[in-house]
């Protein structure tokens, strides 16, 4: 059985990626079980998954860019998704997503001795952190990793100072203010940076808005949240990419920040008027010094 399964499961790598990588996840090598509440036809349910987190599968393959700019199309047998790369490679905790290869439903207690849990063989992508579990695929065949917006460089880079962001979908564009934010929820970060490439960097106490709260100031309804991305872009040509999902519908939403003041004290001019604070990444890469842009695109396939 677990041969037949492998076979079946095998999904191959395209994009921006080096060579042509083939992925073939085994039931064998599943270390995870997450728990996770989804809606069916009738009811909601509970299932017990096992598998193997995505980021443990994509462990070979080398990426052609910054993993902080890109994003994977993950296609299947019926649906396709978006996620940005970050959200699969950088989480504190690889179980947040997972290639599953057995469900079992979980029986509540006091049902254990009317109804025996059955185990089921599959092949499931699952983010476990949505907080509507939607951006399930099952029977993945490919993934698709796709640059966010270009970046550019620039020589004098001595002034970042942005004196508001601009918030774009569309043909829309909203002017976020140091007012808008004022009026909205505060939340404080205790922040110890560690980048990927330079490791620490410091610690310290960022205050700012979620990155929620502000698109749904602005009542933003994209109509299809599963294959929409979100770029952030600097004064200095740096960008980095989110998933809708991430940002918006998470349980980890609130730590991604606009933030405009560092323990207490508003950010230097010459950093930027406002930062956005990426503290649901273990590393800080997707952390941008100064915010210029935010610019809401949904991925046409």
């Amino acid at each position: 059985m677990n041969l037949v399964l492998s076979f079946l499961i095998v999904f191959t790598i395209e994009g921006v990626v080096f060579g042509e990588p083939e992925i073939k996840p085994s039931p064998d090598n599943a270390l995870n079980l997450i728990r996770l509440k989804e809606k069916s036809i009738e009811a909601y349910k509970a299932n017990l998954y096992k598998g193997i987190p995505l980021a443990n599968l994509l462990e070979g393959v080398e990426f052609k860019g910054h993993i902080a700019n890109l994003y994977a199309i993950i296609i299947g047998e019926k649906d396709t998704v978006v996620a940005s790369l970050s959200e699969i490679m950088y989480p504190w905790n690889f179980s947040e997503v997972i290639y599953a290869t057995e469900r079992e439903i979980i029986v509540p207690a006091g049902l254990k001795d009317k109804i025996r849990p059955k185990r089921d063989k599959i092949a499931r992508i699952i983010f476990a952190e949505d907080n509507y579990p939607v951006r399930i695929v099952d029977n993945p065949a490919k993934l698709v990793v796709k640059r966010g917006i270009p970046r550019t460089e620039k020589k004098d880079n001595s002034n970042m100072y942005a004196p508001y962001i601009t918030l774009k979908y569309g043909e829309k564009n909203w002017k976020i203010t140091e007012k808008i934010l004022r009026a909205l929820r505060k939340v404080d970060i205790e922040r110890v940076i560690y980048g990927y490439h330079r490791g620490f960097h410091g610690k310290c106490i960022y205050s700012g808005v979620p990155m929620r709260d502000i698109i749904n100031k602005f009542r933003i309804n994209v109509k299809h949240p599963q294959r929409t991305v979100i770029h952030v872009k600097a004064p200095d040509g740096y960008t980095v990419v989110f998933s809708w999902y991430e940002l918006v519908n998470s349980k980890k939403s609130d730590l991604y920040i606009i933030a405009d003041k560092v323990d207490g004290n508003p950010l230097l001019r010459g950093e930027g008027k406002f930062r956005l604070i990426a503290h649901g990444d273990f590393f800080a890469d997707r952390s941008v010094r100064s915010v210029e842009e935010i610019i809401i695109e949904e991925v046409k396939f």
